[in-house]
């Protein structure tokens, strides 16, 4: 009697392991992804003047890059974008509210943005214009 017990408690253990391991073999890949930061395209980054309002046309076409700042504790999207007539990267934190703005903006249909930075550093803010 304890030996078919065992023999069951075996099978049950083995099903939970089956079980376990289906559709979680996304997390292997995403060790392996864990503490990288490497970025496909190496655009020159957005530089905007502070209190001017600039237009910028953001490729909605791929997913963003994502880069993860340790320091800060924070995840930054890498937006590409076309700024007087040069292919550059934006850089923002996916936090930021106006990052939020900009993406439903872009499920829209919206592509073409005017935005005004204020502040600098830490102090940076942006605004998107809309007319």
């Amino acid at each position: 009697m304890e030996n078919e017990q065992n023999k069951q408690q075996k099978k049950d253990q083995d099903t939970i392991k089956e079980e376990v391991g289906v559709g979680r073999g996304w997390i292997d890949e995403e060790l392996k992804k864990v503490g990288e930061n490497s970025i496909q395209d190496r655009l020159p980054g957005l530089k905007l003047e502070e209190n001017k309002i600039a237009e910028i046309v953001i490729d909605f076409s791929q997913p963003f890059q994502s880069w993860q700042d340790v320091a800060n504790n924070t995840v930054k999207k890498i937006m590409p974008v076309l700024h007087e007539g040069v292919k550059k990267s934006f850089w923002m934190n996916c936090a930021n509210p106006v990052y939020h703005e900009i993406l439903a903006l872009g499920k829209s249909g919206v592509t073409k943005f005017k935005i005004l930075r204020t502040g600098q550093a830490k102090a940076t803010r942006y605004t998107i214009i809309k007319d």
